[in-house]
């Protein structure tokens, strides 16, 4: 009787190790895809800075520039420059920028100069949208021109950067972050059979107990 007391805990004993086992499977996995969702998605590094200058009318001005330092390859990679002036008695009439984002080897978009009229006391927000297609470091230069009535650039602002972009093991950005959920499904669907078997060995343990 004793021997057989112990045959069957030592038997019970073994399926909760399983159990236990097939458990910690399910929740590393959850684990390993959340990483790596979190980590594609914080990866990308970006560098803001803020210059304060005075333009040649006398207008305070400000800018605020926000540069992507590290990407994913093929991931599209924010730039922009906010502008913001002062109103200035002095100066009615509108004055002219021109903004333009370079960087060789890459989809940049838009291109080009960007042109944008405003008066002093009144802003504008210049945006892009950089794709690289291969892994690299680029140098690249954000410039902001006063241009004069007779189209002449006055050079106002440069932010020199390098732009670093990767990849994980050749995959792009998007395989990466519909793996990492995949393996996560993969994980809570574990689990879920795992705790749906521990439910169905306690209704028939209890079924047992009661006949």
């Amino acid at each position: 009787m004793l021997d057989r007391r112990a045959s069957a805990g030592l038997h019970l004993t073994g399926i909760m190790q399983v159990m236990r086992w097939k458990t910690w499977v399910g929740a590393l996995l959850v684990i390993l895809g959340l990483g790596i969702l979190i980590y594609s998605l914080v990866f990308r590094r970006a560098q803001a800075s803020t210059v304060n200058f005075t333009l040649a009318d006398g207008t305070q001005a400000q800018v605020k520039v926000i540069v992507t330092e590290r990407g994913w390859v093929r991931d599209k990679n924010p730039f922009s420059l906010q502008l913001t002036t002062q109103a200035n008695p002095a100066q009615t009439t509108p004055l002219v920028f021109g903004v333009r984002l370079e960087l060789a080897g890459v989809v940049l978009s838009p291109q080009g100069t960007i042109e944008h009229s405003l008066v002093p006391g009144q802003g504008a927000t210049f945006s892009w949208q950089v794709q690289a297609g291969n892994p690299g470091e680029t140098p690249g230069v954000l410039w902001l021109y006063q241009l004069s009535p007779n189209a002449d650039e006055s050079v106002v602002y440069a932010k020199e950067f390098t732009f670093s972009d990767y990849d994980m093991l050749g995959n792009t950005p998007l395989m990466i972050r519909l793996g990492a959920g995949g393996v996560v499904t993969l994980g809570l669907l574990w689990l879920w059979l795992e705790q749906r078997k521990r439910r169905r060995k306690a209704s028939k343990k209890t079924e047992n107990q009661v006949s």
